[in-house]
């Protein structure tokens, strides 16, 4: 059976192992960041031209399953998926590489380093975090934006 965090813990080690430069963003660096929140993927958000080097890396972990390329926000978030798969419990974690595009440079440029399960990560910052989410503006994101500026 998968482990998210065992997962993201295994991904962030080796992109510090590599020197692979990328930020934690989405559901999980909500958590990271204090606010619990459910999510079943992890994103990470990734210079474009360390993209074959982050596939790569995650390859070797197992996340094996590319999707096509998505884009979203007429071409503001550009996002490469990537699934590791248990076919014996069913499980599967999708990985979500978000590039840095021009709109998303001050989310990249504010991003912060933490110490998270006795590791050393990078995260998006809370307003990077409310950057990112206001550009898709779901509902779910609208309450994380909530969350971050402290109106929930």
């Amino acid at each position: 059976m998968l482990n998210l965090e065992q997962e993201l813990e295994h991904l962030l080690k080796r992109f510090e192992e590599k020197k692979i430069s990328y930020a934690l963003c989405g559901g999980l660096a909500m958590c990271v960041h204090g606010h619990v929140r459910t999510t079943i993927d992890i994103d990470i958000l990734a210079l474009t031209d360390e993209l074959p080097v982050v596939l790569d890396l995650a390859r070797e972990l197992g996340f094996d399953m590319p999707a096509a390329p998505m884009s979203f926000a007429r071409g503001t978030i550009q996002i490469h998926r990537v699934t590791k798969i248990d076919p014996e419990a069913g499980d599967y974690i999708p990985l979500d590489i978000l590039l840095v595009t021009d709109p998303l440079r001050s989310v990249w440029e504010t991003r912060e380093k933490r110490i998270w399960n006795d590791i050393t990560i990078w995260i998006a910052s809370s307003q990077g975090l409310v950057a990112m989410k206001s550009i898709r503006g779901s509902g779910i994101d609208q309450d994380d934006i909530a969350r971050l500026q402290g109106k929930i």
